[in-house]
């Protein structure tokens, strides 16, 4: 009987990773009756990590009113509670997700990242025991630095008259002053970065992920400037700009240069806050997400079980909706779901169907 680690990431726009990993363990089972499948849905921090934390703690969801970042409608945002570890969840991507902006109104010049910065201090006057605020940071649908945030605290941008300006990122380069914030939360956060790349440069939040959320060249060549600007205002020196994160369109920097937050590689949250070092032993390894490229090697989900299987020579087959990585790796089996269809659009619609057919494919080439 073959052990087999099921650790699936999100699958985006499409299936959240326990989902995922459940698909996978009935497909596996239907096929094989031998198989001893052993569910680990992970999460880097991004869309599904509220399902993850659940899965793994039976936390107690709670609700936060909030208004919307992209239309200002009011919503209830999920959080999980754990009063026994005093601990708040919060998924930035429940809070200032790209999916919850319609693909026609996603341009993150005009939006920030204010409505967590609400869910904090509601979380601050709520009543509940906290002491720790855990952030995903991941999945949003704005670049704004962490400036809608400090905004909810008392942060104010001026121009050179004096004049306050609307904190995104289109008022960034006119900012001639900024006012500090005033923090006054009760407890600490620690942010969870589901990517590692730098703030600034070719390799930074604006240049690798606005184009994503929306945002033309030059758009980008605004933000970038902006966050340069804002950062002069800031007198941030230039040993610590070179620090700071990239992750959540910058909004990782703003809690470690206000908040004083810990941060926490995907890597750190799944070996040890889901204790991936405690699923014992196994033959083979199933993971994956929509779409396999030169990202999900900046420490994404499945990187972290593909890193994990290599050291203990494990195999590892990574099911994608598509497959964007030009180069082979070790102990690594690729298999793309718009293989089998005729579209990747055809690929999203029949998420089920596809994991069927590629958990026919491992069955026949590792379980037999």
């Amino acid at each position: 009987m073959k052990r087999i680690l099921i650790a699936p990431n999100s699958f985006k726009e499409c299936s959240y990773s326990v989902d995922a990993a459940i698909v996978i363990k009935e497909s596996i089972e239907r096929l094989n009756r031998e198989a001893d499948p052993v569910l680990f849905p992970v999460s880097d921090g991004g869309d599904g990590f509220l399902k993850v934390i659940k899965f793994h703690y039976q936390t107690d969801t709670v609700y936060f009113r909030l208004n919307s970042f992209f239309d200002n409608s009011s919503f209830d945002c999920p959080a999980e509670y754990s009063a026994e570890m005093r601990t708040v969840d919060i998924e930035s991507a429940k809070v200032i997700g790209l999916n919850l902006i319609p693909p026609s109104k996603r341009n993150p010049l005009n939006y920030n990242s204010a409505p967590l910065g609400d869910i904090l201090r509601q979380i601050n006057s709520s009543g509940l025991k906290v002491e720790k605020a855990v952030i995903g940071i991941g999945g949003t649908g704005v670049n704004d630095l962490g400036i809608g945030i400090l905004s909810r605290f008392g942060l104010k941008l001026l121009d050179r008259k004096g004049k306050e300006l609307n904190p995104v990122p289109a008022e960034f380069l006119n900012a001639a002053e900024i006012k500090l914030p005033e923090k006054d939360l009760s407890f600490k956060i620690e942010i969870v970065l589901d990517v590692k790349n730098p703030l600034l440069g070719p390799a930074g939040a604006a240049a690798i992920f606005a184009p994503q959320k929306g945002a033309d060249s030059n758009a980008v060549e605004i933000m970038e400037r902006g966050f340069i600007n804002i950062l002069n205002l800031l007198k941030v020196a230039p040993e610590l700009r070179e620090s700071l994160s990239g992750a959540g369109g910058g909004i990782a920097a703003s809690f470690q240069l206000f908040f004083g937050s810990n941060a926490v590689t995907s890597n750190e949250f799944i070996l040890n806050r889901l204790k991936l070092n405690k699923t014992g032993e196994f033959d083979i390894a199933i993971t994956g997400e929509g779409r396999l490229d030169e990202q999900s090697m900046m420490n994404k989900g499945g990187k972290v079980i593909y890193d994990y299987c290599l050291g203990r020579n494990i195999p590892v087959v990574f099911i994608c909706g598509q497959n964007k990585l030009n180069r082979s790796m070790k102990l690594l089996d690729i298999i793309q779901l718009k293989d089998y269809f005729s579209s990747i659009e055809e690929s999203i619609i029949n998420f089920s169907a596809g994991i069927e057919k590629a958990c026919g494919e491992i069955d026949n080439k590792y379980l037999k």
